[in-house]
């Protein structure tokens, strides 16, 4: 391990981060034997130390991950990253060893958080009501988040009803919303209530996200009230996320949408959101066409239909025209795609589309995405034992817990797999329906500049 770690020493890329991480996973059982004996030969290289130590990450290292820490010479990024293993790896005691040398790191109380999250028989209550006797907010706060996380009353719920107030600084105000909400569940709505419809957009939008799994019916009247007022694509995510990440948070969106529909353009920001994301709910998008006058007219594959469209789009198509199309926001296409320095990279790059696919293979993406899936590019679904229903690509799992990349949520979602309900692999995120409105001249349009990109 003492030639392998010099690479420590040069600039690091992915490919050199991974192959040493390989490394020391495969030298493992000789390294830590001869670290054991003190024969390893890197004591005067406590940044190779902390390495070796925090990428096992395993229980059985706990004890020298601890010595590490007091390491002379440790950078403090490796001594953080030592601290982050402890949290991750080891006991609530080792949880409070690394939180005292570091009381006020936001990197560790967030993988406090998430440990708390997919570890939940570490009993931290001790912890928590010591952190919650703090002066700091910041430590208020992140005992509040582990509340949130792991539900277990610490007889804390006077502390939390008086930290409601709109007085109380704002990240410790909307964490002890959220906790609040999670020990309470249906019986803090009387309390929560005036939150759901609070001036303050993250106020209003910290207590739909609280409240809807214990009160989906009323959150998501709400919902559909606020989104009245939306004028903007960004202000729709924090509304209609938490309820679609909810098993029957889409039923109880699509009845409050039919008793009291916003209106065509909430309705079309709503469905360019939801392609933005990949959002599946098929009877709501449905619901939300028809209020934005978007019908659907493509059905379900067809063979001959894919050759008719083909010959339009080469005949009769105009790709500047078609362009306007795929860039409009209506169409959401760069939300997700690449096309020529402009876009998104959730999907594919379409840069050099008509080089790669047939025009056929182009017509059958787009009209049928979930029929062929790009390398890469499969969306993970889970249930969740706790009701939440949620998809993303597959970051990295463990026998332990399975990390998605969320886009609704907007970044990762770690999920402990003793609480996966199911599990499906779904297909592409790209969403059936994105060209439901236009007519046979803007869909051959649109097909003849797919077409002719890269070319």
């Amino acid at each position: 391990m003492r030639i392998a770690t010099l690479a420590l020493d040069q600039p690091m890329d992915p490919a050199l981060d991974h192959a040493l991480t390989q490394t020391i996973h495969a030298l493992a059982p000789a390294w830590q034997a001869a670290d054991a004996k003190g024969q390893l030969g890197l004591d005067a290289r406590p940044e190779a130390l902390a390495r070796l130590y925090t990428t096992m990450g395993a229980a059985d290292s706990l004890a020298r991950l601890r010595a590490l820490t007091a390491k002379p010479g440790l950078t403090p990024a490796a001594r953080l990253n030592l601290l982050k293993v402890l949290i991750q790896a080891g006991s609530a005691a080792d949880a409070e060893f690394a939180l005292r040398l570091e009381p006020a790191n936001a990197t560790l109380a967030d993988a406090w958080v998430t440990t708390a999250r997919v570890r939940p028989a570490v009993n931290y209550s001790a912890l928590i009501k010591s952190w919650l006797e703090r002066p700091e907010p910041f430590a208020r706060a992140t005992a509040c988040r582990i509340l949130a996380v792991t539900g277990k009353d610490v007889g804390a719920l006077a502390k939390l009803e008086d930290w409601l107030t709109a007085e109380t600084p704002a990240e410790l105000r909307l964490a002890a919303l959220t906790a609040y909400a999670r020990l309470r569940r249906a019986e803090a709505l009387p309390r929560l209530a005036p939150c759901l419809a609070d001036p303050d957009p993250t106020v209003r939008a910290t207590a739909i996200a609280a409240l809807a799994p214990h009160a989906p019916a009323v959150v998501a009247e709400r919902v559909v009230t606020a989104l009245a007022a939306c004028r903007d694509v960004a202000e729709v995510g924090p509304l209609v996320a938490p309820l679609l990440e909810l098993k029957t948070g889409p039923a109880e969106l699509l009845k409050a949408w039919r008793q009291s529909p916003p209106g065509a353009e909430v309705a079309r920001l709503t469905l360019q959101w939801m392609a933005q994301v990949g959002a599946e709910a098929p009877a709501f998008r449905q619901a939300l066409q028809a209020s934005a006058g978007m019908t659907e007219t493509i059905g379900g594959y067809d063979a001959a239909q894919v050759a008719r469209l083909v010959t339009a789009a080469r005949t009769t198509g105009d790709a500047r025209r078609g362009e306007a199309i795929a860039k409009s926001a209506a169409r959401a296409c760069l939300s997700c795609h690449r096309i020529e320095q402009q876009g998104g990279a959730i999907g594919p790059d379409l840069s050099s589309l008509g080089r790669a696919m047939s025009p056929e293979a182009i017509v059958e993406s787009v009209l049928w995405p979930k029929r062929q899936v790009k390398e890469g590019y499969l969306l993970t679904q889970v249930a969740t034992k706790d009701g939440r229903a949620l998809q993303g690509y597959r970051v990295a799992e463990t026998a332990d817990q399975l990390t998605l990349r969320n886009f609704a949520a907007g970044g990762l979602e770690v999920v402990a797999k003793a609480n996966l309900a199911s599990r499906s692999d779904v297909g592409s995120i790209m969403p059936e329906g994105l060209t439901a409105g236009l007519n046979p001249q803007e869909l051959a349009d649109l097909f003849r500049y797919l077409f002719e990109l890269g070319k």
